[in-house]
């Protein structure tokens, strides 16, 4: 594909992106009346201030408010308010905590719940600090920690009817009972029914015995993972990262996913359908080399078609942008093993290193892209290119993977992207010399050349 088509493709793709991006500003921004809710309160508790604060959230919550819920233990949270006014759950900082009545900086401490149950659409759950570049996985102002006992299948989920929508998780640490757990498939967030725009953001998603994320049996649309780490699932097959179907409208992009066991890192292996429209880039996927149980992964990224009765088909996809590393062993193949049919699939600009790509359809990591180019290889079981600029390299591109600092040692230039794809997770776009690099990270430098994302968006509350 030329870069002329390729821009068109893209500009096309970030229309989408780009409403996307302004209904999310649109969920994170505070309004209404501002509660405050603090664990152990025995003032008035009429949430007025701190002082006189909820001491757990009330059984309902008023639409278009915003509930700000400091340090403390809050055991199980269901929100099931009707109506379509998004309402906000907010962690409180020294800097940002509304009221200053009553207010005591210890209460910027975290708040943990054991489960949060969604029977109600349209809330934002915000823990203000945490994760993303500099704080993968410290920091976060909310934790959701699963029990360590049986009987809960998963951190966050949705127990409603009809279809999920405009839910935002940021700031999140939601841990699950640990890789190695067996009393019973667990999930960190499960998504029974259907979802339209879902967001996760800034959060830390790890230790769990099988999926971070399961949406089945309905698939949905909208779904944007962003700056989240998601790190240490279980060893059996299909406990992925996500364990999806044919979901639409997907943007993953600027996440760490790291020690991904399973089918695949993200894999569509449940229900039959088209997963269309999906924006890939600015990850890193790899493997630590500290577990060495149950790696029996088929793919990177797998669209299942086996038996019929699952099988999907690729879309509209761009791959582009992501650092593959260290993924080897078992039966791992590093590579897009998309089994259905696929249409416009595009793969440039990411590098390849030290993976397994002996078996499936590459022998390169591309798998069945319709376009693979502007790809970089190195110290993998097979280094075979397809398109006519990618490139073989001579040693490890990278500074210091294993000790998490993904830049190049030097400069290795690809296909200049289009918007969205016009930055690294830390804002590092263009340098001065015009190159854009292949890879998840711009340049050499670790200073961000412009600033990065907003995170915690808040307006005035009356």
């Amino acid at each position: 594909m030329s870069s002329t088509r390729k821009l068109g493709t893209i500009v096309r793709c970030s229309l989408l992106l780009v409403v996307g991006f302004l209904a999310n500003v649109a969920f994170a921004v505070t309004l209404g009346t501002a509660h405050y809710v603090r664990a152990g309160a025995t003032g008035a508790g009429s949430g007025t201030d701190w002082t006189n604060a909820y001491p757990s959230l009330p059984a309902s919550l008023v639409r278009g408010d915003t509930y700000y819920v400091a340090a403390g233990s809050y055991g199980d949270l269901t929100l099931k308010d009707s109506g379509t006014t998004v309402t906000t759950i907010l962690h409180p900082t020294t800097a940002s905590h509304g009221t200053d009545t009553g207010w005591n900086d210890a209460y910027a401490g975290q708040a943990v719940w054991t489960s949060i149950t969604f029977n109600q659409s349209d809330y934002v759950i915000d823990g203000a600090t945490g994760g993303g570049p500099g704080s993968w996985g410290t920091g976060f102002g909310f934790k959701v920690q699963m029990p360590t006992s049986s009987g809960q299948s998963h951190a966050i989920g949705y127990g409603g009817s009809g279809t999920m929508s405009n839910i935002t998780l940021r700031h999140i640490d939601i841990q699950g009972r640990g890789r190695a757990y067996t009393g019973g498939d667990t999930d960190l967030i499960y998504l029974l029914s259907p979802y339209s725009n879902f967001t996760i953001s800034y959060s830390y998603l790890h230790d769990t015995d099988r999926t971070m994320m399961l949406t089945w049996p309905s698939s949905g649309t909208g779904m944007t993972i962003e700056y989240s780490y998601f790190a240490r699932n279980g060893v059996a097959e299909h406990r992925e990262a996500w364990s999806l179907g044919p979901d639409s409208n997907v943007i993953v992009r600027y996440n760490i996913f790291e020690d991904i066991f399973g089918t695949g890192v993200l894999a569509a292996v449940n229900n039959t359908g088209t997963a269309s429209n999906w924006q890939v880039y600015g990850n890193v996927m790899y493997w630590t080399g500290n577990y060495t149980d149950g790696i029996i992964n088929t793919g990177l990224i797998v669209m299942g078609c086996a038996p019929p009765s699952f099988c999907n088909q690729a879309s509209g996809w761009q791959f582009y942008n992501n650092d593959i590393v260290n993924l080897v062993g078992g039966s791992f193949t590093a590579a897009l093993e998309l089994e259905g049919t696929t249409t416009n699939v595009v793969c440039e600009d990411n590098i390849w290193y030290k993976n397994n790509t002996s078996s499936g359809p590459g022998p390169t990591g591309c798998g069945q892209a319709t376009t693979a180019d502007y790809n970089w290889f190195y110290g993998n079981s097979q280094n075979s290119t397809r398109g006519s600029h990618d490139v073989v390299g001579t040693a490890n591109p990278f500074v210091n993977w294993q000790g998490g600092d993904w830049h190049l040692t030097t400069e290795i230039p690809g296909l200049i992207m289009a918007a969205p794809d016009i930055a690294d997770a830390l804002g590092n776009g263009l340098g001065t010399d015009g190159i854009w690099d292949r890879g998840a990270y711009q340049g050499t430098s670790v200073s961000a050349t412009k600033p990065a994302p907003p995170q915690a968006l808040t307006a005035s509350v009356q």
